[in-house]
C-alpha cells in the first residue's frame, strides 16, 4: 500500500483529529486537503512506516498555521475598526511589507491570484476553484505551488521577513 493509499484510508480520522481543533468544517477541509496535497506533490518526505504518524504532525502544523493566519487577520480587522475610513478589502494587502510586495509581484499571475483570493481576502479554496473554473484538487495544487514559490522569492529578497512572517518590515530590503 503507497503512502497516499495509507492516507487515504484514515481520511475520516484525520479529518475528525482536524475538526476538533478547527471549528468550522469547511476549514477543517481546506487544512487537511492542504495537507493531502502537500503528499502528492513531495511523496519522498513521507518516512517508510511511519507515514500515518508523520502526516498528523503534518496536520498539527497546518493547523498552527492556520491559527497564526487567522491572528494576522484578526489583527487587521481590529485595526481596521480603529480606522473604518481605510477601504476593508485593501487594509490586508496595505499592511503587507514592502519585501512580501515585491515577492508577490514576481510570481506568475495566477499564483499572485490564488494567494490574494485565499489569503489576503480569506476566500476558501474550493470558493476560489468554483469561480476560476478550476477542480478543487488543482486549485489546492496551485496555492500550494504558489506559496512555495512565494517563500523562495521572499528568503531571496529578505530573509528576515521569511524567517518571521513580517507584515510591517523595516529591513534593508524594504
Amino acid at each position: 500500500m503507497n503512502a497516499v493509499d495509507i492516507f487515504l484510508s484514515h481520511r475520516a480520522r484525520f479529518l475528525g483529529f482536524v475538526r476538533a481543533r478547527v471549528s468550522d468544517r469547511a476549514e477543517a477541509e481546506d487544512v487537511l486537503q492542504n495537507a493531502f496535497t502537500r503528499v502528492i506533490e513531495q511523496p519522498d518526505d513521507v518516512p517508510a512506516g511511519r507515514e500515518v504518524a508523520w502526516f498528523y504532525r503534518v496536520l498539527r502544523n497546518a493547523i498552527i498555521d492556520r491559527h497564526r493566519r487567522k491572528g494576522v487577520e484578526q489583527r487587521l480587522k481590529d485595526e481596521w475598526e480603529k480606522d473604518p475610513t481605510r477601504d476593508p478589502d485593501l487594509a490586508p494587502r496595505g499592511r503587507l511589507c514592502r519585501c512580501t510586495m515585491r515577492a508577490m509581484a514576481s510570481l506568475k499571475p495566477q499564483h499572485a491570484d490564488i494567494i490574494e483570493q485565499v489569503d489576503l481576502q480569506g476566500r476558501s479554496v474550493v470558493d476560489v476553484a468554483r469561480s476560476e473554473g478550476l477542480s478543487s484538487t488543482n486549485a489546492y495544487v496551485r496555492l500550494h505551488r504558489a506559496r512555495r514559490t512565494l517563500g523562495e522569492r521572499l528568503r531571496a529578497i529578505c530573509r528576515s521577513c521569511a524567517d518571521n512572517a513580517c507584515v510591517d518590515c523595516h529591513c534593508k530590503g524594504s
